[in-house]
């Protein structure tokens, strides 16, 4: 047993509190591309993914899955609001930098305590917010092949997300995305 505080210590993971709803995925390396495995052990979640191939927290790691994450293939409704994982990416830009709008918002929804952890990559980050519906905006893409990816299980949105725990900060605030979405 360690006696060192550590930032897990601190900030408990966003999804702690939803760890025994169905909402859990895993992923697979096929080639470089991480592929989404239900609780039943098939690979591909696509939109007409039956329900009951997502799994809790216990039972997507206890399949020791490369990766493990949250599927919003259905929107995920907490106190009325909906999860929202904003996918900060910048590692196919040129000279892997951050664009400018990125930045911006990065440091709005820092500002805000949105939760936060660094993406896999290391050159990107998720930013887990709790939104009304008519909130969430749509991906934005950007120069430099960069973009911020919504994933809300809404239509138009991205899916299933790679849960990191990297770098944690913050909390699972309700935030009104549009409000400070770059024009």
């Amino acid at each position: 047993m360690s006696n060192f505080i550590t930032l897990d210590d601190l900030y408990p993971p966003f999804w702690d509190k939803l760890k025994d709803r169905q909402i859990f995925c895993g992923f697979k390396l096929i080639g470089d591309q991480k592929m989404p495995v239900g609780a039943d052990g098939l690979t591909g979640l696509g939109a007409d993914a039956d329900l009951g191939r997502f799994g809790t927290y216990d039972q997507i790691k206890k399949m020791n899955l490369p990766f493990l994450g949250v599927s919003l293939m259905h929107p995920v409704e907490i106190d009325g609001k909906y999860l929202v994982c904003l996918d900060f990416d910048w590692k196919r830009a040129p000279d892997g930098i951050a664009e400018p709008e990125q930045l911006e918002l990065m440091a709005m929804l820092e500002k805000l305590g949105a939760y936060y952890e660094t993406s896999f990559s290391g050159k990107g980050a998720h930013y887990w917010v709790l939104a009304k519906d008519e909130n969430i905006p749509r991906s934005l893409k950007l120069k430099n092949n960069c973009e911020v990816e919504v994933f809300s299980g809404f239509p138009n949105g991205k899916s299933n997300v790679l849960v990191t725990d990297y770098d944690i900060s913050g909390e699972l605030r309700n935030i009104n995305i549009k409000a400070i979405w770059p024009k």
